[in-house]
């Protein structure tokens, strides 16, 4: 990945590769503990409700339905360039700013989550130009004739179960009620099994070290919160203007996802504290959220029913679009969700162990052991 700090690269994952929403926690608000708009809450009151409601659900079990979006540009490679050009804004002096291709590089290299270098010095200043937005960079294909191609979006739905118990997770993919691939993080490992092969399947098995939380998969938890509504308050730092909307609230406000990736988000809420509507500009990228419906629990507790997040590009393209369905949801025991987060596989079935990218066979098939 060499573009937005947003956009992820996860494990393997037999139905979708690559762009990998690796799971979501729920906020389950008690709907006795938020006031209605007209009661005109403070600032401060409503963030205190979002982040203790958020607080609530760290140990949850949940089933929904993972749509992604996967962009794609309907033309031949050949048939198509790159247009490049590099925006400053008026305040930034430019003197011994580094030209164009150099700026790419710099961006490609320092603006990726969780970067394996240190920022040297000599640069410091234009990375952090460019993570404020105030440099910004754009690429845009073009067809040989100068019109842009076409974006067109492979659409790919799987069924997924989630265990949570934060900052600790692990996601089952299925395929009806097979499941064919699991992944989580735990403390700073992350794991990955997945299968291949249907009449005689064989697994495979790795695991590799991460940064300290929060990782990339971590994040991916919060992104896919803000589908439903939730996990916002704890990025708003500054909030500029809280009104009253409707039966909701209308809220600007500073927004920081990590150190050095800041910017503004406009934030629509309902009665509930429920986000239903998310415009966030952030390390010159755009996050639209949308949310619509509400799960409500028997015991009471709300989140939205479903969401969509996308995020653009400078250029307007899409670089990243998901949108999540939730099923069904319940409390998670400790004993649970060591079980759901289990890493073995059919005894009778083939695994490999992937170590540093070489294939080590532990177990052969059952099949294959009773014909030799």
């Amino acid at each position: 990945m060499a573009s937005a700090p947003l956009s992820r690269r996860c494990p393997v994952d037999v139905c979708v590769h690559s762009h990998l929403a690796v799971s979501f926690c729920l906020l389950f608000a008690p709907m006795s503990a938020v006031a209605t708009a007209q009661e005109r809450l403070t600032k401060e009151q409503i963030i205190k409700l979002m982040r203790d409601s958020d607080v609530q659900f760290n140990n949850i079990a949940i089933s929904y339905d993972y749509t992604a979006y996967r962009p794609r540009v309907d033309s031949a490679q050949e048939q198509i360039v790159l247009e490049t050009r590099v925006e400053v804004d008026p305040d930034v002096d430019p003197a011994g700013m580094p030209d164009k291709g150099q700026l790419f590089e710099l961006a490609d290299k320092f603006m990726r989550p969780n970067p394996t270098e240190q920022v040297p010095e000599p640069v410091g200043k234009w990375v952090d130009l460019l993570k404020q937005g105030k440099i910004r960079l754009f690429a845009v294909p073009l067809r040989t004739d100068g019109t842009e191609p076409k974006e067109k979006l492979d659409i790919v739905t799987t069924q997924r179960k989630m265990a949570l118990r934060w900052p600790d997770f692990i996601v089952h993919i299925l395929a009806g009620d097979r499941m064919m691939s699991k992944y989580g993080s735990f403390g700073q490992n992350m794991h990955t099994l997945y299968s291949r092969g249907e009449r005689h399947p064989a697994w495979f098995h790795k695991q590799d070290r991460r940064a300290e939380f929060p990782n990339v998969y971590q994040e991916d938890v919060v992104l896919l919160k803000f589908c439903f509504g939730l996990g916002f308050a704890q990025y708003l730092k500054k909030i500029d203007n809280l009104d009253v909307n409707g039966d909701g609230y209308h809220l600007t406000a500073d927004f920081e996802l990590s150190k050095g990736r800041s910017g503004k988000a406009e934030l629509f809420i309902d009665d509930a504290l429920i986000v239903r509507r998310a415009e966030i500009d952030v390390s010159a990228h755009h996050v639209s959220v949308t949310t619509s419906g509400r799960f409500i629990s028997d015991s009471g507790w709300s989140c939205a029913k479903s969401g969509t997040f996308q995020l653009t590009r400078p250029d307007k393209s899409t670089e990243r679009k998901f949108e999540a369905i939730l099923v069904s949801a319940q409390a998670l025991s400790n004993t649970e969700f060591a079980s759901l987060a289990d890493m073995t596989s059919p005894e009778d079935q083939a695994r490999y162990e992937d170590e540093g990218g070489r294939l080590r066979q532990v177990r052969s098939s059952a099949y294959l052991r009773a014909k030799q």
